[in-house]
């Protein structure tokens, strides 16, 4: 699969903890925001087993900045290597074969204990 920007974008963890946290777009909004919204969700889907996650819903109703708060939630408190974690947005998926295979490629790409 080839890495284009919008891919890095969303996974600036695997270069760097610190860059991720200051650069990343959805969590530099909220940490530049006075006020926003912490889901009740981040608990649960933080409480759930290895797996890929997909969350599903209307545009712009924050499903990208519950799953960044989740990375960071795991990379900082729960000590989850890097390498474990990979976000993928739907808009580079053009049908449901594109997503099987990219997802199978991202899963075999990651380690495993």
């Amino acid at each position: 699969m080839p890495i284009n920007t919008m891919i890095y974008t969303h996974n600036m963890h695997l270069k760097s903890l610190v860059d991720f946290v200051e650069n990343d777009p959805h969590l530099k909004r909220i940490k530049n925001s006075s006020v926003y919204y912490n889901s009740p969700l981040l608990s649960t889907i933080a409480a759930l087993q290895e797996g890929v996650i997909i969350i599903s819903g209307g545009r712009q109703i924050g499903k990208t900045t519950l799953l960044k708060q989740l990375m960071k939630k795991l990379l900082f408190e729960e000590k989850v290597d890097s390498r474990k974690i990979f976000f993928h947005t739907g808009e580079l998926i053009y049908d449901h074969k594109e997503l099987i295979e990219q997802v199978r490629e991202l899963v075999q790409s990651m380690p495993h204990d």
